[in-house]
């Protein structure tokens, strides 16, 4: 992020937690830029708040994202803050109903015509996320995607991990593995045989890019 995020970018933030990442975003793209930070649960929504209310350039939305606008079943685990998700977990969760919308609607009624980086961590809501954004990814040649690959969640919402990546690559991109000090080109026909080289965990962050960036 600190590489590709310079003042006067718009970025999104899709699941944004608490904001550590929106603050940085908010540092990195000044006062001449712009962050878009999406929280659907409410308690990291309000802490959200607390540790962005002084960034001006930050604009905090409470829904979540997805391929469509209405509502959705939204799970709070307990004893996490981060791995609250629309996706239903293997283990005990509050169920609550929250907004939802689609990032091309939200950007729209917000008036943002240009985005140059989204990041999307929303534990396992990606590739309906995906589907939402589909025009402000035709509109933004340059935009840059970095998403969380986490294939036990995405199956678990009824997608096909290596077909959601799949899915980035027919839009024009390719991906790069995040790992520790480096990028390593991937593709969703050898992730899988590759994800425990990257991370002993079983997830991975993945930067998806029209341009070469290694």
């Amino acid at each position: 992020f600190k590489s590709h995020i310079r003042p006067g970018m718009t970025v999104v933030d899709i699941g944004a937690h608490i904001g550590f990442f929106t603050r940085l975003f908010s540092r990195r793209a000044g006062s001449s830029g712009k962050v878009i930070a999406f929280e659907a649960d409410a308690e990291n929504y309000d802490l959200l708040t607390k540790n962005t209310n002084n960034r001006l350039n930050v604009v905090r939305v409470p829904v979540a994202i997805g391929d469509h606008e209405g509502t959705i079943d939204f799970y709070h685990l307990e004893g996490s803050t981060g791995c609250h998700s629309t996706v239903l977990p293997e283990t005990k969760a509050q169920k609550v109903t929250v907004p939802l919308t689609t990032l091309d609607a939200k950007l729209t009624e917000l008036e943002v015509d240009r985005v140059d980086l989204i990041k999307m961590d929303i534990e396992g809501g990606e590739p309906l996320a995906l589907k939402g954004m589909l025009n402000t990814l035709k509109n933004n040649p340059n935009v840059m995607l970095v998403t969380e690959f986490n294939p036990s969640a995405i199956a678990s919402g009824n997608t096909s991990p290596t077909e959601y990546l799949h899915s980035i690559e027919e839009l024009g991109f390719k991906l790069y593995a995040i790992t520790k000090g480096h990028l390593l080109t991937t593709s969703s026909a050898t992730i899988m045989e590759q994800l425990s080289n990257f991370h002993r965990t079983g997830y991975i962050n993945i930067l998806c890019s029209r341009r070469d960036v290694v």
